[in-house]
């Protein structure tokens, strides 16, 4: 019988594990992405997102943070109208925000910080990412998203 427990909790344990992006949080609550590295030395470093007390209704504020790291020996250009922000949708729109670093050069181990609230729109599913636009092109699409379903 204890067998047959441990095995079914090192099943969920897994299915957790495989579902975690996806993971919908609920009111008051936050929830991390492990840090990870894009293919243009770019290390981001925890990427968070923190609902507020009034939970994931329309209108109601939300925190988003993240660092990205030049772990690459070069230096790093951002674009002069985009930089680095949040990428964002709401179900097909585009609802990017939080734009900063705007044709900022990151030098090799340099860091930009994102700290940036927001207020939900209307109901539906919103979808946050680390996002930027460095040396001629955009950063990974989706990149470790956050998926959150809000209600009126």
């Amino acid at each position: 019988m204890k067998k047959s427990k441990k095995s079914h909790s090192i099943l969920l344990a897994g299915l957790i594990i495989l579902c975690l992006p996806f993971v919908l949080i609920q009111a008051d609550d936050s929830i991390t992405r492990p840090d990870a590295t894009s293919s243009d030395g770019l290390k981001m470093e925890g990427f968070s997102f923190r609902s507020s007390r009034e939970g994931l209704t329309s209108g109601a504020p939300y925190l988003i943070t993240f660092r990205l790291v030049n772990v690459s020996d070069h230096p790093i250009t951002f674009h002069e109208q985009y930089g680095v922000f949040v990428g964002a949708r709401h179900g097909n729109d585009n609802i990017d925000f939080g734009h900063k670093a705007k044709g900022k050069t990151l030098q090799p181990g340099e860091s930009v910080p994102l700290k940036q609230t927001n207020h939900f729109g209307a109901s539906g599913t919103y979808r946050f990412w680390p996002a930027y636009h460095a040396n001629g092109h955009w950063g990974p699409y989706r990149w470790n998203e956050i998926v959150v379903e809000v209600t009126d």
